[in-house]
């Protein structure tokens, strides 16, 4: 008697004499017999439907049952004949999602999906988990993206664990600068970048201190010697005339000169020199009075300066220019400073701004909640308090308002919430990509003022000889509690949310022929 293989499994077919229908005694599944005359044509059927073995997947049911007996194999551990059973669907349905996990499963000896989570390397590079992404389902995407994010999140740990112990142990500037070594490797996760500064800090404290003891030692000794001389000097000499000289000239001689050279300035509509030099002496006569009413007239002057240079048409993407005022150098006497902005795009009449530093400290939401930029309380300080505060009428006539999209992140799987109507925004994280596309155009220096507020600013990375700071992007970080940012050192993040030493880099669109 004949004996026929099945085309779905290869596994042999059981059939009665005569019969003209048989059933796979692997898979079940029932095929017709072909009519053959005798056994050497049957055999010839049978070898040339089956070279090797080669299983034929002819429809969605054949490659569901050699699923299940590929993922019964990976309940089992048997790995390899896990692999082949998948590659078989492969050949016949090349986009098969559920194909490609079970491959990733047996690489990485996962028995169940969830087991991935216990995978040693991450696998976001691995072939097969991109091919299972790509054609995947959103429920199938989201398992295999959490369980990346598990195992990052892990790898992470591990080594910041390891980092923390060589800190405990460092004793020298090599030693130090190894931990550091290590903390840069997962810069972004939890306080890396923070530990990472401190280990530099102490490598360079290790490297100098011997040498800075002794020339500490040498110079006291100097300083020492020379005050013993001006004391005796000074003790001698000056003292009786010193006092009354110095009396006279810190009161009214240089008061009086420098208040005569404001009210020259104030006079000749020179508002915001006069400003300055009223704002040195508050004290003497009405010079505070003079160096308000000198800061409001410059202000007055300055925005029109602005409106008009900023309507001119000549502005262009990559310039710097100055629209509105803010607090900046923390000294109020003098009033608020003009703003400066980074041109990100001009599109017909209307031009994207950034501001250049980091203006403000503020935290992306004031309560630990599910939140967006929809209904978080940094949007609504953009767009009341420092809109009002850095804007007048004219300036705010300019600005226009905005569709701020809903950006969903590629690395992180939060709701991005609705998009909104906004004349102040941050942007998100595409947004960023797109407009600083290094990790050094990234980075952003704040004011003295916002470091003042509370902006923490690195002692390792500069831009423009100055440290540089973490800065608010507005898309969902890596769970809807928390929201994404740019690190001091351009790259970015999404682990924190009440977070009380991050900048603000208002962004917004000005009509450029109001």
């Amino acid at each position: 008697m004949p004996v026929f293989k099945c085309k779905m499994c290869g596994g042999k077919i059981d059939f009665e004499q005569g019969a003209t229908v048989g059933v796979c005694d692997s898979c079940g599944t029932k095929q017709t017999l072909p009519r053959l005359d005798d056994d050497k044509r049957a055999n010839l059927y049978d070898g040339a439907g089956h070279v090797k073995e080669t299983v034929v997947v002819q429809s969605s049911v054949n490659a569901a049952s050699l699923l299940k007996r590929a993922f019964m194999f990976l309940e089992d551990g048997d790995w390899r004949e896990a692999d082949e059973y998948c590659e078989k669907v492969l050949d016949f349905e090349p986009e098969n999602a559920e194909a490609y996990l079970g491959k990733l499963m047996a690489e990485t000896k996962a028995r169940e999906l969830s087991n991935l989570k216990n995978s040693k390397q991450p696998f976001s590079d691995n072939s097969n988990y991109q091919k299972a992404l790509r054609f995947g389902d959103s429920a199938l995407q989201k398992q295999l993206l959490i369980c990346n994010a598990q195992v990052i999140e892990r790898k992470n740990q591990e080594v910041y664990d390891m980092a923390i112990k060589a800190t405990n142990l460092a004793n020298s500037e090599a030693a130090f600068r190894a931990a550091a070594a290590i903390f840069q490797r997962i810069s972004g996760f939890k306080d890396a970048d923070t530990l990472y500064e401190q280990c530099i800090e102490k490598a360079e404290d290790c490297l100098m201190e011997v040498e800075r003891k002794a020339e500490e030692k040498r110079i006291a000794k100097k300083k020492a010697a020379e005050k013993r001389k001006r004391r005796i000097i000074i003790a001698l000499s000056f003292i009786l005339a010193g006092i009354v000289f110095s009396t006279l000239l810190i009161t009214v001689i240089i008061p009086d000169r420098i208040y005569n050279s404001a009210t020259e300035l104030y006079n000749a509509e020179e508002y915001a020199e006069a400003s300055g030099k009223f704002s040195v002496i508050p004290f003497y006569k009405d010079s505070r009075e003079k160096a308000e009413e000198s800061c409001t007239k410059a202000q007055i002057q300055i925005t029109a300066e602005q409106i008009k240079n900023a309507g001119s048409g000549n502005v262009s993407t990559g310039k710097t220019i100055k629209f509105g005022f803010y607090e900046q150098d923390k000294k109020t006497l003098n009033g608020k400073e003009e703003i400066e902005w980074l041109v990100l795009a001009v599109d017909g009449k209307k031009a994207l701004l950034i501001s250049k530093y980091a203006l403000d400290c503020q935290r992306y939401h004031t309560s630990d909640t599910d939140i967006t930029w929809e209904t978080c309380s940094l949007r609504k300080w953009l767009n009341d308090t420092f809109m009002n505060e850095a804007f007048g009428e004219d300036h705010k006539k300019m600005i226009a308002v905005t569709n701020v999209t809903a950006d969903k992140s590629l690395l992180f799987l939060t709701n991005p919430g609705k998009a909104t109507k906004d004349k102040m925004f941050i942007l998100s994280i595409s947004e960023m990509e797109r407009y600083f596309s290094t990790t050094e155009s990234r980075r952003c220096a704040p004011t003295a003022y916002a470091i003042k507020q509370g902006v923490k600013k690195s002692r390792v990375f500069k831009v423009d000889g100055k440290g540089t700071c973490w800065w608010w992007l507005r898309t969902p970080g890596i769970t809807q509690k928390n929201a994404s940012y740019v690190t001091n050192s351009g790259i970015y993040s999404g682990y924190k949310l009440k977070e009380d030493n991050n900048g603000v880099r208002p962004v917004m669109w000005i009509n450029l022929n109001s």
